[in-house]
């Protein structure tokens, strides 16, 4: 890639990361302070804790982690398998030298893999007891399948493993990534609006906080359990290419071909797993939209409740009214509360992330002129395109 091309490229996504960044806090037009806040300001506010430096860190610790399975792993295996192909296509060294060097290199890549499988497959199940797998897919099941993650796992294991956790996902009812759309947040922002101040039983029923935390929470568990499961099973094929490429550096046969061959192979699997990265970033940014939205729909129902709360409040009784404005009221600060949250972690996330590109970048254009493979190597245009586009919906 040529310095210009880079140069124009990491531009883009400068550009793209301060509208972004800004974007976070404006992006639904459902969702502004006014419309939180509305006749809910009138009232005596719940006073929940304010967002502490301390919960920020913590939050980027996720976000740290969620964004290495998201695209970080894809990013970091592609510029991995790049490198053993440079070493594989080195015309300084025998046959044999360079096929001894890959292999060894491939054995590492290997043993890393699989441990780094263990490590999220064990994540999953644990997303997975958060959101009542046991309860719903039983125990023994979920006891059996825990007892088979280690780090001795196979390719073909791998694969089969991966395949019951994705079928698990589903029954669960997690949607994939590419159509994730906040749907706990949806269906209680729903079950707020459909409320009823029409009476005096319904009014002491009025719904809790926890309706909303519930929601998010269990939204942001399915959405990490479905990147985790399309992860192990990338890491799977991941594999099963590795296993392929092994195979063939120890065939009695080996020559110059045969190694050409193993390096295109490998290249193949790092551009797969460059344009599986590109997706995943656009997959979860639309997520992360939809929870805006969601979360936007959630402040103008909190509105709509107080108004019609308000409306018949002199019908009902004093007491139970203050108590159900009391409850709105901490909706509103929960709600506050997740907001600022979320543009402290999504302002980290595209930091992350523009670090990330622009490290991949860099190892891309090390390894191409190290070994001459910029003609055999693809050109990143993914992530020129993935620039593009969103700097298109930005000025939309």
């Amino acid at each position: 890639m040529s310095a210009a091309k880079r140069q124009r490229m990491l531009l883009g996504f400068g550009a793209v990361a301060v509208v972004l960044i800004a974007a976070i806090a404006f992006v639904s037009p459902n969702f502004r302070n006014e419309d939180a806040r509305g006749a809910i300001g009138a009232v005596e506010k719940h006073r929940a804790p304010q967002i502490a430096q301390s919960d920020v860190v913590l939050g980027d610790e996720q976000t740290k982690q969620d964004h290495q399975v998201i695209y970080g792993d894809f990013l970091a295996d592609a510029a991995a398998l790049q490198n053993i192909a440079a070493e594989i296509g080195s015309a300084s060294s025998s046959v044999e030298a360079r096929a001894s060097v890959a292999a060894r290199s491939l054995d590492a890549r290997y043993a890393d893999l699989r441990m780094r499988y263990q490590e999220y497959a064990m994540r999953a199940l644990a997303a997975m007891e958060q959101l009542g797998a046991e309860e719903q897919l039983g125990k023994a099941a979920f006891t059996e399948l825990a007892a088979r993650f280690n780090d001795h796992l196979q390719a073909q294991e791998m694969e089969e493993l991966g395949s019951r956790l994705a079928a698990m996902a589903d029954q669960l009812g997690v949607a994939s990534v590419d159509d994730f759309q906040a749907r706990n947040l949806a269906a209680a922002a729903a079950d707020l609006e459909s409320f009823s101040w029409g009476a005096q039983e319904t009014l002491n029923a009025a719904p809790e906080p926890s309706m909303l935390q519930n929601a998010f929470e269990a939204d942001n568990l399915g959405l990490r359990l479905r990147v985790q499961a399309e992860s192990l099973e990338a890491m799977a094929k991941e594999a099963m290419s590795l296993e392929m490429a092994s195979r063939a550096l120890q065939a009695k046969s080996l020559n110059a071909q045969s190694l050409a061959n193993v390096s295109e192979d490998l290249l193949q699997q790092a551009d797969q797993l460059e344009a599986r990265a590109v997706a995943n970033m656009e997959e979860t940014l639309a997520a992360q939209e939809a929870t805006v939205d969601a979360l936007g729909r959630f402040g103008q129902t909190l509105n709509v409740a107080m108004q019609s709360l308000n409306a018949r409040a002199s019908d009902l009784d004093a007491r139970a009214v203050q108590a159900a404005r009391t409850r709105l009221a901490a909706f509103e600060a929960d709600l506050g509360s997740r907001s600022a949250a979320m543009q402290a972690r999504n302002a980290f996330a595209m930091r992350a992330q523009l670090a990330a590109v622009d490290s991949h970048l860099q190892a891309r254009a090390a390894v191409a002129s190290r070994a001459n493979l910029a003609s055999a190597m693809g050109d990143a245009e993914g992530l020129a395109q993935r620039a593009r586009a969103l700097a298109a919906k930005a000025n939309d």
